[in-house]
């Protein structure tokens, strides 16, 4: 097991703690601390917290994923495991550690936050804000939901007001993008219902994914301030 997989996994044992238990944080605890706060005090996405953002739909909000947040999201991951496999790459996504490996890479990363999408004070999908300082300051969003709470307006919504969000804390950022597989019908109607613009088919081998033996190629959406 690599240091990377020790202190992420170290999030599973973390969720089972009771606020008033005595508990003495290992040197993986400590370190996974430290680097957390170290990238929230040096990235300009960690600068500002969101706690809760209202969407423009009743009972709807946004909030900050946080580690304890983790077993709800892969309760909710593994409900739609089906649904979600027809267009994102998950057959390596298969326990509760793999869901909290992935997020504490996410968590100790500078430049990206987890945002929650909930609706009915339940969390029904998952929004990743990714800032590229060396990229001339782009943003670009990846996001996935429920398949029961399709066709709420949900993702739109969340995306929609992100960006504002963004554009408020980081005046620098002048361009958001986001990329689809080109055969996600429903992920592409979001960048197009917000007046993004396609760039065409990315040509970074990053943005190939194989789906049940096909190679999906990714569309570049681009939202460019004025």
């Amino acid at each position: 097991m690599s240091a990377d997989d020790s202190v992420t996994t170290k999030f599973l044992s973390n969720l089972e703690i009771k606020p008033d238990s005595v508990h003495e944080l290992s040197a993986d605890d400590r370190a996974l601390q430290t680097a957390v706060v170290n990238c929230k005090s040096v990235s300009p996405l960690h600068s500002f917290k969101i706690s809760t953002i209202n969407l423009p739909i009743k009972e709807a909000y946004l909030k900050y994923l946080e580690p304890e947040d983790i077993e709800e999201l892969y309760k909710l991951f593994l409900v739609n495991r089906d649904y979600l496999s027809r267009n994102i790459p998950i057959s390596s996504v298969n326990t509760l550690e793999d869901v909290a490996k992935r997020f504490g890479n996410d968590l100790t990363n500078p430049n990206r936050v987890q945002i929650g999408i909930y609706y009915n004070n339940k969390i029904v999908g998952r929004c990743r804000l990714t800032y590229y300082p060396d990229k001339n300051n782009i943003c670009d969003f990846g996001y996935w939901i429920g398949e029961i709470y399709q066709g709420l307006g949900l993702i739109t919504a969340t995306v929609k007001v992100l960006m504002q969000f963004v554009t408020k804390q980081l005046p620098q950022v002048k361009r958001f993008e986001i990329h689809c597989g080109d055969n996600n019908v429903k992920s592409r109607s979001v960048p197009e219902r917000l007046g993004f613009k396609t760039g065409g088919v990315s040509n970074d081998p990053q943005d190939t994914i194989e789906l049940n033996g096909v190679w999906i190629r990714s569309i570049i959406y681009s939202y460019i301030r004025e």
